[in-house]
């Protein structure tokens, strides 16, 4: 089941801003709840969920957005992968010891309730084997003149999106332009 919002973007932008002290923990919730309404990990809020990821060695916050077929950024164990894949989407915390992944769905209590739950998984070591830098670029460049070929071809109004990772147009603090 795919989450209706961009949750996992905007957690890992927002994250690894408030890890490097870009801004505080209150400010990047915020923008990560705006995505996609209350964040609860287990049963946990999310600023609690945070702040006891960091006090047990949270260093980074690591973004897979996987497709069937297609795992880029994940490394098992294979319920963790089948999950992410599922969801489309998955943040994984680097702590000193460990790593956990972190996979949204969509989290509705009652009749007004709606929020996104976040599952959490052990996962294995970071992978080192995702595309270069100069990869991603190109890759990038032959999508971005494709998106450009298809709309400068389509008819009627322009539906815009807003870009993941972002709230209000804001990139999260500490990323290039």
């Amino acid at each position: 089941m795919r989450p209706e919002s961009p949750v996992c973007p905007s957690l890992v932008a927002w994250g690894n801003a408030w890890l490097a002290g870009h801004v505080g923990l209150d400010e990047a919730a915020d923008h990560v709840e705006a995505a996609g309404g209350p964040v609860v990990a287990g049963e946990v809020p999310l600023r609690a969920y945070l702040a006891n990821l960091r006090a047990s060695g949270l260093r980074e916050l690591r973004l897979a957005l996987p497709a069937p077929g297609d795992p880029l950024g994940l490394s098992g164990p294979p319920s963790f992968n089948a999950a992410a894949v599922d969801a489309g989407e998955a943040a994984i915390a680097v702590l000193d010891d460990r790593n956990l992944g972190l996979v949204p769905a969509p989290d509705r209590r009652g009749s007004s309730y709606v929020g996104v739950r976040l599952g959490v998984h052990e996962s294995g070591p970071v992978r080192h084997d995702l595309p270069s830098l100069a990869e991603a670029e190109r890759e990038l460049s032959d999508a971005m003149r494709a998106a450009t070929d298809a709309l400068s071809s389509a008819e009627g109004p322009a539906q815009g999106r807003p870009e993941l990772g972002r709230h209000g147009g804001e990139l999260a603090p500490g990323y290039p332009g």
